[in-house]
C-alpha cells in the first residue's frame, strides 16, 4: 500500500498517523530498504 501511495502521489515521504495523531514520517528509501531485506531473506531461504 505504501509503495502505491508514493507512486500515485509522486512524493518521497508519507506521514504515518493513528487516530489522527502523528506517529512518524516514512521515506521512499525506508520502504525500499525494507523490501530489499525481505527479498534477501526470501532468496536466502530458497537457496
Amino acid at each position: 500500500m505504501a509503495v502505491r501511495m508514493v507512486k500515485e502521489q509522486a512524493t518521497m515521504h508519507l506521514t504515518v498517523t493513528q487516530d489522527r495523531q502523528f506517529i512518524k514520517v516514512v521515506s521512499l528509501s525506508n520502504i525500499l530498504r525494507y523490501y530489499s531485506g525481505v527479498v534477501s531473506q526470501h532468496v536466502a531461504r530458497c537457496s
